[in-house]
């Protein structure tokens, strides 16, 4: 009788969710790493919060890149592998479905994968705000050198190259596009938020998907 009571309580709850999510206008949804846990991205949490013996939050700083870059670039290829060797995954094809349909729903992704973006997610209604692993660019700052990666054939492999990539333009060593820890949020992803916020001053709904505070 309790097991029925919980169960009839859990539907009803779902079905009061999928209700308020199909007559909410502004939706904004927050991706953390959990979501593309299921795909076999490693997170930042327990098992994957070291490589190799090493911290992955000190791996993934500037200071650590300027003083070891090829163990960084390294740790940065088994994540690049790990990413292309997987697939998007239910929740990721739910929320581009999602988008599609309802044009004021913006999803904020933390993610440096592009799972997203392989589930066919508009585009202008996503912001990696941290970047992407798959994308590089140079670290001389008056380089504007910056290489997109085309990933959309899952079968696609990285092939073999140089411990530290450098620069074709001006041999400086290049980089993923990510915001490491400790870095600043690109200026252009955080105004795209707030024209967002400022054409939605009220929120009729927020997703928090697969965060470490969900």
């Amino acid at each position: 009788m309790e097991n029925q009571t919980r169960l009839e309580s859990w539907n009803n709850y779902c079905d009061d969710f999928v209700n308020h999510l199909r007559n909410s206008k502004a939706v904004l949804a927050l991706l953390g790493a959990g979501l593309s846990a299921s795909s076999g991205i490693s997170t930042y949490q327990g098992s994957g919060s070291t490589w190799q013996g090493h911290l992955v939050r000190d791996l993934a700083t500037r200071s650590r890149f300027e003083r070891d870059p090829v163990l960084v670039w390294e740790y940065y290829r088994h994540r690049q592998a790990e990413i292309l060797s997987a697939v998007p995954n239910a929740g990721h094809f739910a929320l581009a479905g999602l988008a599609t349909i309802k044009p004021d729903f913006l999803t904020i992704t933390q993610n440096v994968d592009d799972l997203s973006q392989r589930a066919r997610h508009p585009p202008e209604l996503l912001v990696p705000i941290h970047g992407s692993l798959l994308d590089l660019h140079c670290t001389n700052t008056s380089c504007n050198y910056f290489h997109h990666h085309n990933s959309h054939d899952p079968h696609l492999r990285p092939q073999p190259s140089p411990p530290t990539p450098s620069c074709p333009l001006c041999t400086f060593l290049l980089r993923p596009s990510i915001t490491r820890f400790g870095d600043p949020l690109p200026p252009s992803h955080l105004s795209t938020i707030e024209s967002w916020f400022s054409a939605h001053p009220t929120i009729d709904l927020m997703l928090v998907i697969g965060c470490a505070c969900t």
